[in-house]
């Protein structure tokens, strides 16, 4: 009967009382961000982010790469380390982020065209694919002549996605916008 009364009490305390509304995990929480706080991503600020890219750990590196990615436009002062990511990594799945993290972040990763243009040589398909995909995504028209010349040697999938990369950065019609993930501290 203690236990019974022990748990009636608690339920409450432990929000299984039915009132509450479930809690939201891409809505900012005042806790998230404050007037002197920057915004969190997984919990963390940008700042966490920006030293996990450079981490010499490949797992972290590729985890911070991926969130990048998933911030999209909010990210944009991560180009330059994305950059030389793409330049420097020599796993496959990294280079791979990396060019999916900069397309995502838009027409502010413009600065990153010429790596992504030599990516679209890399030895690993996936990778051409995706830098093929950032081209578009970022719609610098100095993207063109690059994209243009891979049609050349391109194979199926890939010439697809060249060719819509090709129209999206001639009409300038942005790519569908990536979603960017809100700030949020409970984001896992």
């Amino acid at each position: 009967m203690r236990r019974l009364a022990l748990v009636i009490i608690c339920l409450p305390l432990w929000g299984c009382g039915g009132n509450d509304p479930p809690p939201n995990p891409t809505a900012v929480s005042a806790k998230t961000k404050t007037a002197t706080e920057e915004p969190k991503f997984r919990g963390h600020p940008m700042r966490f982010w920006i030293e996990k890219l450079q981490d010499r750990d490949d797992d972290l590196r590729g985890w911070a790469i991926r969130t990048v990615g998933e911030i999209g436009p909010a990210a944009k002062e991560t180009v330059p380390l994305l950059r030389k990511a793409l330049k420097e990594e020599t796993r496959t799945e990294m280079r791979m982020w990396t060019a999916q993290a900069l397309g995502r972040i838009g027409p502010d990763a413009k600065e990153a065209v010429p790596e992504l243009a030599a990516a679209l040589k890399d030895q690993e398909s996936t990778v051409r694919l995706h830098a093929a995909e950032a081209l578009g995504e970022i719609g610098a028209k100095d993207a063109l002549a690059p994209l243009q010349e891979a049609l050349k040697h391109a194979d199926d999938e890939l010439r697809e996605v060249l060719v819509k990369s090709i129209e999206k950065v001639k009409t300038g019609s942005e790519a569908p916008e990536a979603k960017p993930a809100k700030a949020s501290a409970d984001r896992s």
